[in-house]
């Protein structure tokens, strides 16, 4: 069995509520194969669903879309990746991209994780 070393990288909204966007710059070390992205709110939404959209240098790979029905802090939504040949090599850029479409007030942590 080949080793498998997994890195993952944080970012976070505020607010998800409001759009907004984070970037994370793939350095030394954290080129590989992209392996899954989650999020986490920490409260209730409202009014619609929230759509969070993963770019790498500008191209769409997926949307995360975190459901205002049932919300609660804790709830958590990912885009797998495991089956896929999306690679990162350094001077890439990963966008995660928040539409801001549902109201209510709660904070998003996004985790990037990348397969070494």
């Amino acid at each position: 069995m080949a080793d498998l070393t997994l890195v993952s990288v944080y970012a976070d909204f505020d607010d998800v509520s409001t759009a907004g966007n984070r970037y994370i710059p793939i350095g030394p070390g954290l080129a590989g194969q992209l392996f899954q992205v989650r999020t986490v709110i920490g409260g209730a939404i409202s009014g619609a669903d929230d759509k969070v959209i993963v770019r790498k240098n500008g191209t769409d790979l997926g949307t995360i879309t975190i459901a205002n029905t049932s919300s609660a802090t804790g709830d958590q939504d990912y885009l797998d990746f495991t089956n896929s040949q999306i690679f990162v090599t350094e001077g890439d850029r990963l966008s995660i991209i928040n539409g801001g479409e549902s109201t209510g007030t709660a904070a998003c942590g996004v985790t990037v994780t990348i397969k070494r």
